[in-house]
Protein backbone atom coordinates (compact mmCIF):
# COMPACT_ATOMS: atom_id res chain seq x y z
CA UNK A 1 0.00 0.00 0.00
CA UNK A 2 2.90 2.30 0.54
CA UNK A 3 6.08 2.74 -1.38
CA UNK A 4 9.10 4.85 -0.80
CA UNK A 5 9.84 7.18 -3.70
CA UNK A 6 12.97 8.93 -2.38
CA UNK A 7 11.48 12.29 -3.38
CA UNK A 8 11.24 11.28 -7.05
CA UNK A 9 8.11 13.08 -8.22
CA UNK A 10 7.67 10.72 -11.14
CA UNK A 11 6.98 7.95 -8.64
CA UNK A 12 4.37 9.81 -6.63
CA UNK A 13 1.03 8.01 -6.38
CA UNK A 14 -0.91 10.92 -7.86
CA UNK A 15 0.91 10.33 -11.15
CA UNK A 16 -0.60 6.90 -11.72
CA UNK A 17 -3.61 7.03 -14.04
CA UNK A 18 -4.23 3.32 -14.55
CA UNK A 19 -5.95 0.58 -12.60
CA UNK A 20 -3.65 -1.48 -10.44
CA UNK A 21 -3.40 -5.20 -11.02
CA UNK A 22 -2.78 -5.73 -7.31
CA UNK A 23 -5.64 -7.87 -6.04
CA UNK A 24 -4.85 -8.04 -2.35
CA UNK A 25 -2.50 -6.74 0.30
CA UNK A 26 -0.98 -8.55 3.26
CA UNK A 27 0.09 -6.38 6.17
CA UNK A 28 1.84 -8.46 8.78
CA UNK A 29 2.85 -6.19 11.71
CA UNK A 30 3.79 -3.26 9.48
CA UNK A 31 4.45 0.31 10.59
CA UNK A 32 1.88 2.95 9.69
CA UNK A 33 2.93 6.37 10.96
CA UNK A 34 6.63 6.46 11.85
CA UNK A 35 6.39 9.84 13.58
CA UNK A 36 4.11 8.27 16.21
CA UNK A 37 5.90 4.98 16.84
CA UNK A 38 7.82 6.29 19.85
CA UNK A 39 4.51 6.98 21.64
CA UNK A 40 4.04 3.29 22.48
CA UNK A 41 6.36 0.88 24.31
CA UNK A 42 9.10 -0.49 22.05
CA UNK A 43 12.60 -1.90 22.41
CA UNK A 44 13.73 0.01 19.35
CA UNK A 45 14.65 3.62 18.72
CA UNK A 46 12.16 5.11 16.27
CA UNK A 47 13.25 8.75 16.27
CA UNK A 48 16.98 9.42 15.85
CA UNK A 49 18.75 9.73 12.48
CA UNK A 50 20.29 6.20 12.66
CA UNK A 51 16.95 4.57 13.58
CA UNK A 52 15.20 2.60 10.81
CA UNK A 53 12.58 5.34 10.59
CA UNK A 54 15.21 8.10 10.56
CA UNK A 55 17.10 6.29 7.81
CA UNK A 56 13.87 5.87 5.84
CA UNK A 57 13.54 9.64 5.80
CA UNK A 58 17.15 10.19 4.76
CA UNK A 59 19.06 9.96 8.05
CA UNK A 60 17.15 12.64 9.94
CA UNK A 61 15.42 13.00 13.29
CA UNK A 62 11.85 11.85 12.65
CA UNK A 63 10.29 14.36 15.03
CA UNK A 64 11.91 17.20 13.12
CA UNK A 65 10.45 15.94 9.82
CA UNK A 66 6.85 15.06 10.65
CA UNK A 67 5.49 16.08 7.24
CA UNK A 68 7.97 13.80 5.46
CA UNK A 69 7.13 11.02 7.92
CA UNK A 70 3.44 11.45 7.17
CA UNK A 71 4.08 11.35 3.42
CA UNK A 72 6.08 8.12 3.89
CA UNK A 73 3.07 6.49 5.53
CA UNK A 74 0.06 4.96 3.78
CA UNK A 75 -2.36 7.36 5.49
CA UNK A 76 -2.38 10.26 2.99
CA UNK A 77 -3.08 7.82 0.15
CA UNK A 78 -6.18 6.27 1.71
CA UNK A 79 -9.18 8.05 0.22
CA UNK A 80 -12.79 7.06 -0.23
CA UNK A 81 -12.67 7.73 -3.97
CA UNK A 82 -9.43 5.80 -4.60
CA UNK A 83 -9.68 2.08 -5.34
CA UNK A 84 -7.83 -0.01 -2.79
CA UNK A 85 -7.38 -3.78 -2.97
CA UNK A 86 -8.70 -5.90 -0.12
CA UNK A 87 -6.33 -5.94 2.83
CA UNK A 88 -5.53 -8.64 5.38
CA UNK A 89 -3.83 -7.28 8.49
CA UNK A 90 -2.26 -9.47 11.18
CA UNK A 91 -0.35 -8.07 14.17
CA UNK A 92 0.71 -9.37 17.57
CA UNK A 93 -0.52 -7.35 20.52
CA UNK A 94 2.82 -7.74 22.34
CA UNK A 95 4.97 -6.53 19.43
CA UNK A 96 8.09 -4.84 20.84
CA UNK A 97 9.38 -3.51 17.49
CA UNK A 98 6.35 -2.14 15.65
CA UNK A 99 3.75 -1.07 18.20
CA UNK A 100 0.36 -2.79 17.87
CA UNK A 101 -1.31 0.63 17.78
CA UNK A 102 0.23 1.20 14.35
CA UNK A 103 -2.05 -1.47 12.89
CA UNK A 104 -5.04 -0.19 14.86
CA UNK A 105 -4.46 3.27 13.36
CA UNK A 106 -4.25 1.89 9.82
CA UNK A 107 -7.28 -0.36 10.29
CA UNK A 108 -9.42 2.49 11.65
CA UNK A 109 -8.36 4.79 8.80
CA UNK A 110 -9.18 2.13 6.23
CA UNK A 111 -12.61 1.45 7.78
CA UNK A 112 -13.38 5.20 7.96
CA UNK A 113 -12.75 5.31 4.21
CA UNK A 114 -14.96 2.28 3.47
CA UNK A 115 -12.10 -0.04 2.50
CA UNK A 116 -12.32 -3.84 2.55
CA UNK A 117 -9.99 -4.71 5.41
CA UNK A 118 -9.81 -7.63 7.82
CA UNK A 119 -7.69 -7.32 10.96
CA UNK A 120 -6.56 -10.18 13.20
CA UNK A 121 -4.83 -9.69 16.52
CA UNK A 122 -2.48 -12.52 17.45
CA UNK A 123 -2.74 -12.59 21.25
CA UNK A 124 0.53 -12.39 23.19
CA UNK A 125 2.60 -12.41 19.98
CA UNK A 126 5.74 -10.36 19.46
CA UNK A 127 7.08 -9.17 16.10
CA UNK A 128 7.02 -12.15 13.73
CA UNK A 129 8.03 -15.66 14.64
CA UNK A 130 6.21 -18.93 15.05
CA UNK A 131 2.99 -17.32 16.28
CA UNK A 132 2.38 -16.11 12.74
CA UNK A 133 3.17 -19.36 10.98
CA UNK A 134 0.80 -21.73 12.74
CA UNK A 135 -2.06 -23.57 11.07
CA UNK A 136 -4.70 -21.02 12.10
CA UNK A 137 -2.85 -18.01 10.67
CA UNK A 138 -1.84 -19.93 7.56
CA UNK A 139 -5.48 -20.94 6.99
CA UNK A 140 -6.62 -17.31 7.35
CA UNK A 141 -3.96 -16.28 4.84
CA UNK A 142 -4.89 -19.08 2.44
CA UNK A 143 -8.60 -18.21 2.58
CA UNK A 144 -7.80 -14.55 1.88
CA UNK A 145 -5.77 -15.55 -1.17
CA UNK A 146 -8.48 -17.90 -2.36
CA UNK A 147 -11.17 -15.24 -2.01
CA UNK A 148 -9.32 -12.24 -3.42
CA UNK A 149 -6.71 -13.41 -5.90
CA UNK A 150 -8.01 -14.22 -9.35
CA UNK A 151 -6.09 -16.38 -11.78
Amino acid sequence: MTGITANQNILELEEFKYASSIQGIFDFYGPTLVSEMQNEPSIQDHVTPPSPEGLLLGGVNVLEHKQEAYQASPLPYIKKDVNTPSILMIHGNKDRLVPFGQSVLLYNTLKENNKDVTFYCVEHADHGGAAFWNNQVLEITYQFLKEHIKK
